[in-house]
């Protein structure tokens, strides 16, 4: 089964190397602007067959254009398309994330650059012709700065910048003898403005959402400092609640590049709380009943011989529940799922990503009969009173202690009876019945049995 899984994801990666090399070589063929292109490619240490990352460079006078393909992103586990810039034909040329290029070209773009959820080779297709349409509308400012060496400082020394303040370090000084690191500190930082291009404040932003993208970032910059362009993108979108405008980012015809869209997560969110609300409450309430019904079974059949005062009260009964109901609403949420939110069914299973093993099916059915059992052991957790003496089963789950009532002290403090059991430590029976029960049931009892009894 491992190899067959192994071999269908080889040669979906195949597939997509070979859509990628397709779009990349047509593009450059059509564009007579460009001059050749280039490929480079690396596969995964743990199997060398698997590709890791495709990087197909097109040069164009002055500049090349980077189109970099991870068919599945490490943190992410999803294909990740995006482009990067490198002025200058050398070999060891700084890529610059387009995101860091575009305030000299457009500073009023704020199209998206970044696609995931790319999983088949045409959504490949279909996203690299997207971002090459994006990349002929820069083409002349590209140009333009190609010949302005003082800009292209700038714009480097704004990269720079934001590179150490990420790092919270000047990683370029002090790593000046060894170009190695850097390029290893560069990785780490575009692999996380990667990351941040793939979270949940930039897709809200891309779907649409401002009012929920301008909250997001906003937490996220209190405890996290922004990215040199989540601070542009940030300003940008209070500016658009400001002036009321809206802005498409990705068309819509290609929102299947965001792994859920706004709607579909909110509607998804609020059939798993709907179900688990349902599901605790009915679970909560069955508990309470057959608790409940096990201690009057209990009664019933001791009634002739023992007088049982249910220990603790009714409200301790309903502490009792909130655990086992806890652990069953945990278990059960698929039954839950099934049974209060069937349209979203299918997608809630998925979100929990939760196979099926023996181990924890076992297991969950183990915990559920404890839960069940629970309330059985509960319901006997009470005090009984016979004829020769007092069996105090309030330890739950352990033995309880029996008192004859030669031992046992009946008496009535202001409006409490305690009642003292030998060398126990007495407790208040007014936690378990009324003052009329305990005159009418309980002191007749101890009376008849010997027992000392203190009324005032």
């Amino acid at each position: 089964m491992v190899h067959s899984e192994l071999s269908q994801t080889e040669l979906l990666f195949c597939q997509l190397e070979t859509a990628f090399h397709k779009q990349v070589t047509d593009f450059t063929f059509h564009e007579k602007e460009a001059m050749f292109c280039n490929f480079n490619r690396a596969t995964r240490e743990s199997n060398d067959s698997l590709l890791s990352c495709i990087t197909g460079s097109i040069v164009f006078p002055g500049f090349r254009l980077c189109v970099t393909f991870e068919p599945r992103h490490p943190r992410l586990l999803t294909g990740v398309l995006q482009l990067h810039i490198r002025f200058g034909l050398r070999a060891d040329a700084r890529a610059y994330p387009i995101y860091a290029v575009l305030p000299y070209l457009d500073p009023d773009d704020f199209s998206c650059y970044t696609l995931s959820a790319v999983t088949t080779p045409e959504e490949l297709e279909a996203g690299m012709q997207y971002l090459f349409r994006k990349f002929l509308r820069h083409y002349a400012a590209l140009l333009r700065l190609c010949s302005e060496p003082e800009t292209l400082a700038q714009m480097d020394k704004a990269f720079c910048d934001d590179v150490a303040a990420y790092f919270q370090d000047d990683v370029f000084s002090r790593c000046t003898q060894h170009p190695e690191q850097l390029s290893v500190f560069l990785g780490w930082y575009n692999d996380a403005l990667t990351r941040r291009l793939c979270s949940r404040p930039y897709l809200l932003f891309v779907l649409g959402n401002l009012s929920a993208a301008k909250r997001a970032y906003r937490s996220r910059s209190r405890y996290s400092r922004l990215m040199a362009y989540e601070q542009r993108l940030y300003a940008f979108i209070r500016r658009l609640l400001v002036e009321n405008r809206t802005y498409t980012s990705l068309p819509r015809g290609l929102w299947f590049f965001v792994p859920e869209t706004a709607a579909e997560k909110q509607c998804t969110e609020r059939a798993r709380s709907r179900s688990l609300a349902l599901g605790a409450v009915v679970t909560y309430a069955l508990l309470c009943v057959l608790t409940q019904g096990a201690y009057t079974v209990f009664c019933r059949v001791f009634a002739q011989r023992h007088l049982l005062v249910l220990f603790p009260s009714r409200a301790g009964l309903l502490v009792f529940a909130l655990l086992p109901t806890l652990l069953l609403s945990l278990l059960l949420r698929h039954s839950f799922y099934h049974w209060f939110a069937a349209k979203e069914e299918a997608a809630l299973l998925e979100a929990d990503r939760m196979p099926g093993s023996a181990v924890r099916i076992w297991g969950s059915r183990a915990i559920i009969t404890v839960c069940l059992a629970f309330p059985l052991f509960y319901a006997n957790n009470n005090i009984a009173f016979d004829a020769a003496g007092v069996s105090d089963n309030r330890a739950f789950g352990a033995e309880g202690s029996y008192t004859r009532y030669e031992q046992v002290v009946l008496h009535q403090d202001d409006s409490r009876y305690l009642l003292c059991c030998g060398s126990a430590e007495p407790f208040v029976l007014n936690h378990m019945a009324t003052g009329d029960q305990i005159r009418s049931y309980i002191v007749p009892i101890l009376t008849e049995g010997g027992s000392t009894v203190e009324l005032s």
